[in-house]
């Protein structure tokens, strides 16, 4: 029967019989036990057991070597470590090392359970030994250590007590070469500091009662006890006596072991000293709270590993929040090392800043840091890292309430009126919400707070302040300027006006608020390929954050039914604030209008988001008021959908007669300026994007801002809804395109010279109605072949016009992308409009009797010429230009434009999946490397498509390109002819960069492109002696990407080639260093 005795004398049995070593890697065995069975081996043979010792570090540290007793009596320390040394480097696979295991896992868990035993073992053989005070006591005599140093071989251990001998083996094997040894001897010696000091507290702590039992003992009333007396003194003395000696044994260890290790070559021991040293002063702080041992902390705070930087800025961390009375200790090491510690807000790895806002935090609260030195912390909500941003958000409250006592603001204090208690609480509560509130408004205002980083600035809070900053009552009154209740104190900071500014950052705030407690992310998120995702990067919602969403839509409904009217009459003139609160509109529950029989006020808001819409400008009210009424037809019913629609007819409506006003003035001022046109009285001049006006009179004035604003006006609409004007009534249709098209033609053909942003605008709103005309078309049950005709008809008196355009974007209309972008994107757009709606409804029309040949009659076939003005001018927008050539408004439309890589992936599959030219894909991938990261992935994806479609297609784009840019070599200037041929290598070589050698279908694909691009260099027998060079610089990085069979095949076809040249000549160079590296790859090799 196996009972727990039996298994404790198995324990015991086989701690005392294996392997010190093996003990250690056995998780069944009792450390303990261990630890008091290596104590009793080294009361009888002291030398086998400090042996023992030497071989357990050494193997540790992954040597095979093992030390015997004999050895250690007759060589000296430096003798072992060199032996250690060599048998370590030679590494005797041999030995029976229990941490070389096969598996990687195994070996992971093994290394991690006999780091915890190695450690564990450490701890428990300096807490015996101290309690038998086997550590201080010495085996033949107290001079043993100057008896060893006259010996010719010293004996290492007979003569010396038992911490000087732990103290020698730790000290010789960390400051070996060997990193693991070191790394094993140097967690010895930290885990034997460690242990002495919890020894020192547990002798400190029995001096402390025996102090206090001789205390009370002398201090009896009666007659004392002298036999007691002199006992507690002996026994205090002894007591002392070992916290000294303790003490001493500490400060030993820690010059030898610990001063050489902070300071290694691994930052892996560098971090474990900084952090166990952060332990002890948190331990023993009247030790260790020095200036001699608080300056390894303030020099490592420069180290160059972020892990140490880290373990430092922790154990700071740990030691000011531990106890006031650390920072009295410290005061002299603030005084030197707390501005370092500011400094590294700005630290490049996330983790330290993070924790660096953490400590400055504390030294802010314990007033030891000015409260003018944590200002760099606000500038930290807009920094890239999410976990810093959050870090920086917990110091906002301290930050606040410290600049409202330096600003001279006092809570309002608690009058004892009639109104029950709970009142006057949440009324104190809603007073601290204000001032938080304007604490975040002046924070962003010093952050020089724009949209995004309001948006940054309530991401970052939110997880501690959402519940102030979704208080939307409140939020609704701030922005109301409501007076104080009656009977309520009159609080001047909190009640005092807000300015137009802190009016328009607490409104950012208010929709910033709504958008984050309704689900949706403020912030992009970047992914590791330093790209933003969207919302395929956000992840799936659990039932209580869904009913947390849905909780938040519906307070923030009841306060936005009995307060957003009221907003938006009082700030209907000020855009900056009006925009935001229409924002907010989007996440209002439409039923609740209807749950609650409030029809009109429903109708009301409409009313007033009509009357905004058509009074400002601004982009952003423009596109927030058609997000709202998109929001209120597609998510209403009943009455209040009959509403939604009725208001978005009136409102293009609206649009179309104002437009149709504009367009009619501007054709009959047109008509009275062309006899001043020879005296330069033309409307509107076009200078890089930017308009200035010759004829500045104030009504023409009027009108181009009216056409601007209504065009704007119409952009937005169409973005999102269909014209439902034009859609019912045919005549109506007919005058809103001719008006558009008749306005884009008398801009294509320089009639009058108008704002460019206003024909891109125009472009852009007719591209739109056309693809929702083409969509309305098709949905038709009554589809006639005149409607079709007519749509046709439009399309292609605009696709003219576009292309006429896009001519005058070099050159009448020249400086500025604005133009070019807008003719690129209306154009491939409704491209892939047509091409889509061909797809979807193919099947639907055939079934529904309409013949395929009225269907094809949609779609868009472009001549090789149209297809090139357009890829040029795309390719134009695709150049990046030098540093500092681009000014004005266009100067960002450069870098990183996603939107023009897109495009231009369009057109490339439509060129290779439609026409049969070929040269826009191919001349796409020339821009490969050079043209911003979002041209390298719309390659990328084209490569995927090109995988799907064939290896000949990707094959044939990819010579195509490598011939026209060598073309572009063979024309070029000789002088830079070097340099184009590495151009040229290197496109070569990023091409084929883009293909797998693992890959069948790349292989087959690399075969093609070689294939191609010997027939582009042989179109006949004889090779052209003016192409020899294209194979050593264009297909020869394809080379090592060829399977080897491919390779053989193509032994026999260039030798003809071969053969048809003369060797010695200098042209059949690049033929023969072509055929040798194809040799080459025909025997398995790889060419260079």
């Amino acid at each position: 029967m196996v009972t727990r005795k039996n298994v404790l004398n198995t324990e015991e049995v086989a701690s005392r019989t294996l392997p010190l070593f093996a003990s250690l890697t056995d998780n069944s065995i009792n450390i303990a036990l261990v630890a008091s069975a290596w104590c009793a081996r080294y009361g009888v043979d002291p030398s086998a057991a400090v042996a023992e010792l030497y071989t357990l570090i050494a193997k540790a540290g992954g040597s095979a070597t093992t030390i015997t007793s004999i050895e250690l009596m007759d060589c000296s320390l430096e003798d072992i470590g060199a032996r250690v040394l060599s048998e370590f480097a030679v590494r005797n696979h041999d030995s029976d090392v229990l941490l070389e295991n096969s598996d990687p896992r195994i070996a992971k868990e093994l290394t991690k359970s006999f780091r915890n035993n190695y450690l564990q073992f450490w701890d428990s053989l300096i807490r015996d030994s101290c309690q038998t005070d086997l550590l201080f006591l010495s085996r033949i005599s107290p001079s043993g250590r100057a008896e060893r140093a006259g010996e010719e071989k010293p004996c290492l251990v007979s003569s010396v007590p038992l911490f000087d001998s732990l103290v020698d083996l730790i000290t010789m094997f960390s400051s070996t070469r060997a990193r693991k040894i070191r790394v094993a001897a140097t967690e010895a010696g930290l885990q034997l500091v460690t242990s002495l000091i919890q020894t020192v507290k547990l002798h400190a702590d029995t001096r402390d009662m025996k102090q206090r039992q001789l205390d009370a003992e002398i201090n009896k009333r009666k007659r004392s006890n002298n036999l007691m007396i002199r006992t507690l003194k002996e026994a205090l003395v002894l007591t002392q006596n070992r916290v000294n000696s303790t003490e001493g044994m500490i400060k030993e260890t820690f010059n030898r072991v610990f001063t050489h290790r902070f300071r290694d070559t691994d930052a892996n021991i560098r971090t474990s000293c900084m952090r166990s040293i952060g332990h002890w002063m948190r331990d023993h702080p009247l030790f260790f709270l020095s200036d001699f041992y608080l300056k390894y902390l303030g020099w490592s705070l420069n180290d160059k590993n972020p892990d140490v930087r880290l373990a430092v800025l922790v154990a700071l961390r740990d030691l000011y929040r531990a106890s006031s009375e650390n920072l009295a200790l410290m005061d002299t090491f603030n005084a030197r090392f707390m501005y370092r510690v500011i400094e590294m807000l700005d630290d490049i790895d996330p983790r330290v800043a993070a924790e660096a806002v953490s400590t400055v935090g504390l030294l802010l609260e314990a007033s030891v840091l000015p409260h003018k030195d944590a200002g760099a912390v606000v500038s930290l909500l807009l920094d890239r890292s999410e976990h810093v941003r959050c870090a920086a958000a917990a110091l906002i409250p301290s930050l606040a309430s410290r600049e409202s006592r330096n600003r001279g603001a006092v809570p309002p204090p608690c009058y004892v009126t009639h109104s029950p208690a709970t009142k006057i609480h949440n009324e104190n509560i809603r007073d601290t919400s204000r001032d938080t509130i304007m604490s975040v408004v002046r924070i962003i205002k010093d952050l020089q707070g724009s949209r995004a980083r309001s948006a940054i600035t309530v991401d970052a809070l939110w997880s501690i302040h959402h519940s102030t900053l979704s208080d939307w009552e409140l939020l609704c009154r701030m922005l109301l300027f409501e007076s104080p209740e009656v009977g309520k104190p009159h609080d001047p900071v909190s009640d005092a006006e807000l300015t137009s500014n802190d009016a328009a950052i607490l409104s950012n705030i208010f929709a910033c608020a709504v958008r984050r407690a309704c689900g949706e992310q403020l912030l992009r998120r970047i992914d590791a390929r330093g790209m933003t995702g969207g919302r395929a990067t956000q992840r799936l919602s659990i039932k209580a954050q869904r009913k947390e969403k849905e909780y938040a839509q519906e307070t923030f409904t009841k306060a936005a039914m009995n307060s957003i009217p009221s907003l938006l009459c009082r700030w209907s003139s000020d855009a900056a604030v009006i925009g935001p609160l229409i924002e907010t509109l989007r996440h209002v529950k439409l039923e609740h209008f209807l749950l609650m029989h409030r029809e009109n006020d429903f109708e009301e808001i409409l009313n007033c988001i009509g009357s905004l819409f058509f009074q400002h400008s601004s982009r952003r009210i423009i596109d927030a008021c058609v997000e709202f009424t998109f929001h209120a037809i597609t998510n209403s019913h009943g009455a209040l959908n009959e509403i939604s629609r009725k208001f978005c007819e009136n409102s293009f409506h609206k649009i179309s007669e104002r437009l149709h006003h504009v367009f009619t003035a501007m054709k009959e001022r047109n008509g009275c300026n062309t006899s001043h046109a020879h005296e330069g009285n033309i409307d509107l001049i076009c200078d890089s994007g930017k308009t200035s006006y010759a004829h500045s009179t104030l009504q023409n004035r009027e009108i181009y801002f009216q056409l601007h604003g209504d065009l704007a006006r119409l952009n937005a609409f169409l973005s999102l809804l269909p014209p439902p004007a034009i859609a019912q009534n045919p005549l109506k249709k007919f005058n809103f395109f001719c008006d558009l098209t008749s306005f884009i033609t008398s801009a294509a053909h320089g009639s009058s010279r108008v704002s460019v942003h206003a024909v891109a605008l125009a472009l852009r709103a007719l591209s739109l109605a056309l693809r929702h005309d083409i969509l309305s078309l098709l949905h038709k049950k009554d589809l006639s072949i005149s409607a079709i005709a007519a749509h046709v008809s439009i399309r292609d008196d605009f696709i003219f016009n576009a292309i006429a355009l896009a001519k005058l974007s070099d050159g009448l209309y020249s400086g500025s992308r604005i133009l070019a972008k807008a003719v690129i994107s209306a154009v491939t757009n409704l491209i892939i409009c047509c091409q889509a709606s061909h797809v979807v409804f193919d099947t639907g029309l055939r079934r529904a009797g309409i013949a395929i040949e009225v269907l094809e009659t949609l779609e868009l076939r472009f001549s090789e010429s149209t297809l090139r003005t357009i890829w040029d001018t795309c390719n134009r927008l695709l150049d990046i230009p030098a540093e500092g050539s681009v000014q004005g408004v266009d100067a960002e439309d450069y870098c990183a434009d996603g939107e023009i890589s897109r495009l231009a992936y369009g057109l490339a599959m439509y060129d290779i999946a439609k026409t049969t030219h070929g040269f826009v894909a191919a001349e796409l991938l020339a821009n490969y490397g050079h043209a911003g990261h979002w041209t390298d992935h719309a390659i990328a994806a084209i490569f995927i498509d090109l995988r799907h479609l064939g290896p000949h297609a990707a094959g044939s784009t990819v010579t195509i390109s490598l011939a026209s840019a060598f073309e572009e070599i063979v024309v070029g200037d000789q002088e830079v002819a070097v340099d184009l041929e590495e151009a040229f290598v290197e496109f070569a070589e990023r091409l084929a960069g883009l293909f797998m050698v693992g890959s069948q279908r790349d292989r087959v694909a690399v075969r093609c492109v070689v294939e191609e691009g010997l027939n582009f260099v042989v179109p006949t027998a004889a090779p052209n002696p003016m192409r020899l060079s294209f194979l050593s610089l264009g297909l020869k990085p394809f080379i090592p990407k060829l399977a080897t069979k491919d390779a053989k095949s193509l032994i026999d076809p260039l030798n003809t080639v071969l053969s048809a040249v003369r060797s010695e000549e200098r042209a059949a160079l690049p033929l023969l260093d072509f055929v040798n590296c194809v040799a080459t790859r025909a025997r398995g090799a790889c060419c260079r």
